[in-house]
């Protein structure tokens, strides 16, 4: 295999998690607000565990092994988000399961596909 130049990080970057799945799952929910009546929406966003920030990383190596998923959700919504996001997930019909199944997924399809290096010099 040839060496390839990379002149373009950022192109790099997005090839590189094209091939591992894409930027994550983002879950575009809308819901009628319970107390209000009002009509809302919101994209939520689970981040690809290999574009995870430090310190997303770093919450989720805090959580407590016995942790049912809920904190661990909460974490991968919030941290690079707004504050309340999980609850205003929870609130538009999503679990953390939902969340967990998620980042499993991305996870599973990085390591059946592999890294792919991107077929040209970018």
């Amino acid at each position: 295999m040839a060496n390839r130049t990379v002149t373009d990080m950022a192109k790099y970057r997005e090839q590189m998690l094209e091939n591992a799945g894409g930027l994550g799952v983002t879950f575009d929910l809308a819901w009628t607000d319970k107390l209000t009546g009002e009509q809302k929406s919101e994209q939520f966003v689970v981040p690809h565990p290999m574009i995870a920030s430090p310190k997303l990383n770093e919450a989720l190596e805090k959580i407590p092994k016995n942790d049912d998923g809920r904190a661990r959700a909460r974490v991968m919504l919030e941290t690079d988000s707004t504050e309340g996001a999980f609850d205003r997930f929870l609130a538009a019909g999503g679990t953390e399961s939902d969340v967990l199944m998620a980042w499993q997924a991305m996870m599973a399809e990085m390591q059946r596909n592999g890294f792919r290096l991107p077929d040209a010099d970018v």
